[in-house]
């Protein structure tokens, strides 16, 4: 029975990267660019995100800040966004227009010590986690490849069998 439920996480695990396999193309692009619901006629305050105390100055601040390369686009939908909108107004619109995932918003929104870029790649999404790590769905900036990217928790970096099993489990 243990075997078996392992068997049955793995294979789930694998279903859910089967956007690795497929061409990379535009689409993939305005896929992760749009809330994973979206359709052409959504509008942007149908986007759901969670409350946030944050201003639309520290919300932007924290944008800025958080290695995205997004401040021209942000700059501009700053411009057009009415004074007394909130935070979340802000985000909703960033989304809409395609510079911001719902993942990353969130991430910014609720303050979360998530880093959304690490090295070339941008963190889009978070695909799952486990015992050895959580899994995000990333994109390389320079090559415009979308990734699955798993990272290990820090309380695992110095065990050693942690990492050779981190390891084979990238491999997989």
């Amino acid at each position: 029975p243990e075997l078996t439920n392992e068997v049955a996480s793995r294979i789930q695990s694998l279903k859910n990267t089967d956007w690795m396999f497929g061409e990379d193309t535009a689409e993939d692009d305005a896929f992760l660019s749009l809330p994973n619901d979206a359709s052409p006629e959504t509008n942007a305050d149908s986007i759901k995100l969670p409350e946030s105390t944050l201003t639309t100055e520290a919300f932007a601040a924290a944008v800025s800040s958080s290695g995205l390369s997004i401040d021209d686009n942000l700059k501009a939908v700053q411009e057009n966004h009415p004074a007394n909108h909130s935070a979340v107004d802000l985000a909703r619109e960033l989304i809409w227009q395609g510079h911001l995932t719902v993942f990353q918003a969130t991430t910014l929104l609720q303050q979360e010590p998530l880093p959304l870029v690490l090295g070339d790649y941008e963190i889009r999404d978070r695909i799952g986690a486990g015992g050895m790590g959580e899994v995000y769905k990333a994109r390389h900036r320079r090559m415009k490849r979308v990734v699955a990217l798993k990272i290990l928790p820090q309380r695992l970096i110095d065990d050693e069998a942690a990492l050779k099993r981190f390891n084979r489990e990238v491999e997989i």
